[in-house]
């Protein structure tokens, strides 16, 4: 695997955690860890015993683990502290049978923003109360987890196709292209739709919007079937004004989700706007719908337009 081909793993990566919370999260934690791990075991939740606050573990070593992945972390300060407070009480008195707690991980999905002082306290004041060694384990500890991965197992987690520039197609699939557009066309909307400026210098607004060099090829090489494109809308105008409020949309509801603190924020973005924008994980459709991103990228639906300048 190149290094283009990494970066964009990453930024995939990336994405499913800031989509993740509560039982996305879990599932995500629970592939990660049981790849990483022969191991590790993910309890089957039982009735009303429930999984007694144990979501997976490792009975050779004595490790346990407790996840905690809401929509928001903030505000939760007391809850986190409570929650694995009660779990670790729990779960050395449920599992001690099984395998006796040596190591308790407190894993939240803090989306990549850090943990608050107080959960940041929370290993030193649970290993006093409970003389058992804890430690916290956040988006950035899976992450690492990820990377350490053999590449199939990578590509087991993303799961789908992942998207490779020069296995592009630059020639267009119209019959696959309308079947995207229809899908497309039935994302709900909730945000307004913007004047849109034209003459789009490309190269600048990727610059502007500090896109990677590997997600800027996407757009270069899609922007080859601008033409045919244009001459598909001549004939479909009212698609292209539906498809340009829901990509505008799409790319409004990724800034939401993504962190302005995020470094690859773009990059993330973007990727957001192909998964909620693709019917399935066919190449051919998400060939299809990287044309599309292509064209309405020129025209401003999604990202920045660069500022312009004058003499005047």
């Amino acid at each position: 695997m190149d290094t283009n081909e990494k970066y964009i793993l990453s930024v995939l990566f990336k994405l499913k955690v800031y989509k993740s919370t509560k039982q996305g999260y879990e599932d995500l934690f629970t592939d990660v860890m049981t790849l990483s791990n022969p191991n590790y075991r993910n309890p089957k939740p039982q009735g009303r015993l429930g999984d007694s606050k144990c979501d997976g573990f490792d009975g050779t070593t004595g490790k346990y683990y407790q996840i905690y992945a809401p929509e928001d972390l903030k505000g939760n300060e007391q809850t986190i502290t409570d929650k694995f407070t009660k779990s670790l009480k729990v779960i050395i008195e449920e599992w001690k049978e099984i395998s006796p707690v040596k190591e308790f991980y407190i894993a939240v999905n803090d989306k990549y923003e850090g943990i608050y002082n107080s959960t940041e306290q929370l290993p030193v004041n649970l290993k006093k109360t409970f003389g058992i060694d804890c430690s916290n384990f956040t988006s950035q500890d899976l992450e690492n987890l990820f990377y350490a991965l053999d590449d199939d197992k990578k590509f087991q987690v993303l799961g789908g196709v992942i998207p490779n520039v020069e296995s592009l197609s630059t020639v267009i699939n119209f019959e696959v292209l309308k079947e995207s557009i229809l899908y497309i066309q039935n994302i709900e909307c909730s945000y307004e739709v913007k004047a849109l400026p034209q003459n789009i210098d490309l190269p600048a607004k990727i610059k502007f919007n500090k896109l990677n060099e590997n997600i800027a090829e996407f757009i270069n090489v899609g922007s080859y079937q601008i033409a045919n494109l244009d001459e598909y809308f001549k004939q479909n105008s009212n698609n292209k004004v539906i498809l340009q409020k829901v990509f505008n949309n799409l790319y409004n509801e990724g800034l939401e989700i993504i962190s302005d603190n995020e470094k690859h924020r773009s990059d993330i973005v973007f990727f957001y706007i192909l998964e909620k924008a693709c019917v399935d994980n066919r190449k051919a459709v998400k060939d299809a719908v990287l044309t599309l991103m292509s064209y309405y990228f020129g025209y401003c639906d999604i990202f920045e337009e660069p500022p312009r300048t004058t003499l005047f």
